[in-house]
């Protein structure tokens, strides 16, 4: 059965490899010239160099609170206690307007949800 079908790719290349051939196509076109790559001296380097940006702003307050240090209070909760896994979800549905999912909290809402985990 594979042999069959390895008989019958190799037709087929054949057949497009003549085709090719009768359009009278058989040279490739010459690859373009390659430029010499430039010399780049360390002054080069100084001289197109950005000057050192800001760090970008994180949030300035200290207790912030991200999706994953959510996730992870979930799973903890979860998995101590199997019983408050609606619990954990209901958490989320109210915080998150209806949102079965943590991607589903606005991120002005986190700090409300993690509340409500604590309280767990």
């Amino acid at each position: 059965m594979l042999e069959a079908k390895i008989d019958k790719l190799t037709a087929a290349v054949e057949a497009l490899t003549a085709a090719i051939q009768a359009q009278g196509a058989t040279q490739l076109a010459p690859a373009p010239a390659a430029e010499p790559m430039p010399v780049i001296t360390p002054e080069d380097i100084e001289r197109e160099s950005p000057e050192p940006t800001a760090a970008p702003e994180q949030d300035s307050t200290p207790d912030a609170v991200t999706r994953d240090e959510l996730r992870d209070m979930c799973l903890s909760i979860v998995r101590a206690d199997r019983s408050k896994k609606a619990s954990v979800a209901a958490a989320i549905e109210s915080v998150s307007s209806g949102g079965k999912l943590l991607k589903d909290v606005p991120d002005d809402k986190l700090a409300a949800l993690k509340a409500a985990l604590e309280a767990l």
